[in-house]
């Protein structure tokens, strides 16, 4: 029984969560297998591990977008060096020509 003074948390016991097995083939690719058949001991920590999962799924994003735009600057780096020196061959050839006049 309750006491007075005694704050309701310490009296009612946690609520152990997990995800609805009839959810978790639609939110595989989402978060994590552990989380999906795990019991977590309370809805704030089953809250607390799908926020974690979610953001690292948002963090890998990010970092593949960013390797992404990476590679395409680099190929637009390689691709403007290229045809600058394409176009530096292309004025030593129509030079050659007169030199040898």
């Amino acid at each position: 029984m309750r006491q007075a003074n005694e704050p309701v948390a310490q009296v009612l016991p946690t609520q152990h969560a997990c995800i609805d097995p009839a959810q978790v083939t639609q939110l595989e690719g989402i978060l994590s297998p552990e989380t999906l058949r795990r019991t977590f001991i309370s809805i704030p920590a089953l809250i607390a591990q799908i926020q974690a999962d979610i953001q690292s799924k948002v963090d890998i994003q990010a970092a593949i977008h960013a390797e992404i735009r990476e590679k395409a600057a680099k190929a637009a780096a390689k691709e403007a060096a290229q045809k600058k020196q394409a176009e530096v061959d292309a004025e030593a050839k129509e030079e050659m020509p007169k030199r040898k006049m």
